[in-house]
């Protein structure tokens, strides 16, 4: 089941809805204050200008009833679903001053949600079997609707936060060194599980010779990948990062590795294309 609130407290939800709809409102929509009165209701369509993966129905959902609790909003898909270009996605009545003052922040949230869930899929279909995960290259402050995101698209999340797990990365190595951080980590009775980044073969033996159980390959070469899986036989797992993209997805993940991790899904993804249209005069 694709729960959002897994990821999210719904009164974090809620802060972060009534600062996107502050952000834009402010003091009112007073283009459309001018040209309807209060009373007015009308009828609405979500249409998918795109081809994708829908993620952020409960956000959207949420914006609307933040604004105005009594627009009724019905899905035609659910969360996770296909839908195709042109495509109406959802109807939504109520109130035309609350539609149109909750149109854009509920667009911002379901576009960039949906455009996450998408890349992440053609990842997923393109892996052929192997772990598509996330990283923590997040936009600042939407962490959590960005990993949830990832999740609905079929891809597993890596930490949330720093204190999740232990995770040794190139700044940890050049400060104190890669072998005095394994004797570090040999000597302590430690509860997390430990993921060692490397950058090379030979950081790479030397980490099986510490018993390392989680190795990520940064940034090498397909043959160096295979050499590394082979001396590996199977006993750690392995994941690759660096430069993974649609295009190298397929001949990384015929190497024998475990997963691969992407920065991309999350912190340049094209947002998924959706708009908001009315359907015919208004009434009320």
């Amino acid at each position: 089941m694709k729960n959002l609130f897994n990821y999210i407290s719904k009164e974090k939800l809620l802060k972060k809805i009534r600062e996107a709809i502050e952000e834009d409102v402010k003091k009112g929509d007073i283009t459309s204050t001018l040209l309807f009165g209060e009373n007015e209701k009308g009828e609405f369509y979500l249409l998918s200008k795109d081809k994708g993966i829908l993620c952020g129905r409960e956000v959207f959902n949420y914006v609307f009833k933040e604004i105005d609790k009594n627009i009724r909003i019905r899905w035609r898909k659910d969360e996770g679903d296909e839908v195709k270009k042109n495509e109406i996605v959802a109807e939504i009545k109520g109130r035309v001053l609350s539609i149109l003052k909750a149109e854009r922040t509920a667009l911002n949230f379901i576009s960039h949600l949906s455009g996450v869930a998408t890349i992440t899929r053609k990842m997923v279909d393109k892996g052929k079997g192997i772990i598509i995960k996330d990283t923590r290259k997040t936009i600042p402050l939407l962490r959590e609707l960005q990993k949830y995101a990832v999740y609905v698209g079929g891809g597993k999340n890596h930490r949330m936060s720093l204190s999740e797990g232990y995770m040794i990365k190139d700044n940890h190595k050049r400060l104190k060194g890669l072998k005095n951080i394994l004797e570090l980590i040999k000597k302590k009775k430690l509860e997390k599980k430990v993921i060692l980044e490397i950058e090379n073969l030979s950081e790479f033996k030397l980490a099986l010779n510490y018993g390392i159980k989680y190795i990520i390959l940064d940034n090498m070469d397909i043959k160096e990948i295979k050499k590394a899986v082979m001396v590996a036989g199977g006993c750690v797992f392995l994941e690759v990062s660096g430069k993974v993209n649609l295009k190298n997805i397929e001949k990384i993940s015929k190497t024998g590795i475990d997963a691969v991790s992407c920065g991309f899904l999350t912190h340049s993804v094209k947002a998924l294309d959706f708009s908001i249209e009315a359907k015919g005069k208004v009434y009320g």
